[in-house]
């Protein structure tokens, strides 16, 4: 039968009537009768025996690839269509380094070293950016340096307490959120080559997981830090203007802060997220347990929490793709990358990883990149694995 949103691309369906089953025109679609069995998409040789041949089907399974193997603590990896960058801190907390090795696999080519716990490094411009841990150390801040590895590493902002967990950056400014635990955290702001810090955003609780869609920064307040305060969930705040003096201006004038949806698991924390253009999605939960969801609320703010996805056992993020929400976890003990459609049904296995727990993952064109470690955390190796 021919059913949009059934993950079957048959019949008269195709990338252009039915891209959440057939897949994007610009990606090249596929679909029964094209020649490739796509498990990914429901075929099988029972659905489309045409492409779905067993030696078809082994031929088009999706196969994973391993970039680099035993990276130290790192702390979440960022890349574009040509690179990814990571933080490795190697056996020392004064030793670390900072790492970009092309997507197509190779040599890393390690550009800053002898770092004090660098993490979240992503690519600005002609620039790789990092901070580091301030439960660690002294002072954290924001660096930078030329992709290349050439020049000296700049210095953008300092700040005592963050950013720790990740930091964004549009054409103007890099944004962060400011403190640990309590109603004491900040949204802040500083402009690309450097200046004077912005509060844009004040009395919040560890404000983490940001994310810009076009002039509107999205964020996360972790009712994990905060217990019983109102204010957890996720918030948003316009960057139009570029200014960050005139987005704390906007942010102040009442309704500058929006709420998006509140988050409601106890003792849980918000650990990505992502939109589409209608629709805010994040991935809850907390480390080894299996209260992770993934969870959605309209962009515009004020709509109930939708929830996709429940029961996720150490839930690591969720992206969207295509009309799919890719999130990693474990479900019916069996733990890997799974995808479910973003309009709702049962979450289908994508990749099962039997080395360790899938801890981040990010999807760059039609390739999911994403880290896995045997040892909560203490090592893991970043691969990558194909969209289908």
């Amino acid at each position: 039968s021919e059913i949009c949103g059934d993950a079957l691309c048959n019949g008269s369906e195709s990338p252009t009537n039915c891209p959440s089953d057939c897949g994007s025109v610009a990606g090249g679609g596929g679909y029964c009768g094209d020649g490739t069995c796509r498990p990914t998409r429901g075929e099988t040789a029972t659905t489309c025996p045409t492409d779905c041949s067993s030696q078809q089907q082994q031929q088009s399974a999706p196969s994973v690839a391993t970039l680099v193997s035993g990276v130290v603590q790192s702390s979440v990896h960022y890349c574009d269509a040509t690179d990814c960058v990571y933080a490795d801190n190697t056996s020392s907390s004064t030793n670390g380094r900072i790492c970009i090795i092309s997507t197509s696999g190779g040599s890393p080519n390690c550009i800053a070293t002898g770092l004090e716990k660098p993490r979240v490094p992503i690519f600005s411009g002609a620039n790789v950016c990092w901070s580091n841990n301030p439960a660690d150390i002294t002072t954290s801040g924001i660096f930078c340096k030329a992709r290349t590895g050439q020049g000296s590493i700049t210095t953008v902002s300092t700040t005592s307490t963050g950013p720790q967990n990740n930091f964004y950056a549009d054409e103007n400014n890099f944004y962060w959120g400011d403190g640990i635990g309590g109603p004491s955290g900040r949204v802040r702001g500083v402009p690309l080559g450097g200046g004077s810090k912005v509060n844009l955003v004040s009395s919040l609780a560890y404000p983490r997981a940001f994310m810009l869609k076009g002039s509107t920064l999205f964020f996360a307040i972790s009712p994990g830090n905060i217990g019983g305060n109102d204010s957890r969930g996720l918030k948003s705040i316009s960057t139009v203007g570029g200014s960050l003096a005139s987005i704390a201006s906007d942010a102040a004038a009442g309704g500058g802060v929006k709420n998006i949806a509140t988050t409601s698991v106890t003792f849980s924390t918000v650990r990505g997220i992502d939109a589409d253009n209608t629709n805010l999605y994040w991935a809850e939960g907390t480390a080894l347990q299996n209260n992770g969801a993934v969870k959605y609320a309209p962009l515009s703010g004020g709509g109930d929490a939708t929830t996709l996805v429940s029961g996720i056992t150490s839930i690591g993020g969720v992206q969207i793709h295509n009309g799919y929400a890719y999130f990693s976890g474990t479900l019916n003990n069996t733990t890997g990358i799974y995808r479910v459609l973003t309009t709702g049904g049962t979450p289908s296995l994508y990749h099962a990883e039997s080395s360790g727990i899938v801890f981040s993952s990010q999807i760059v064109g039609d390739t999911i990149y994403f880290e896995v470690s045997q040892d909560l955390g203490a090592t893991v190796d970043l691969k990558k694995l194909p969209i289908q």
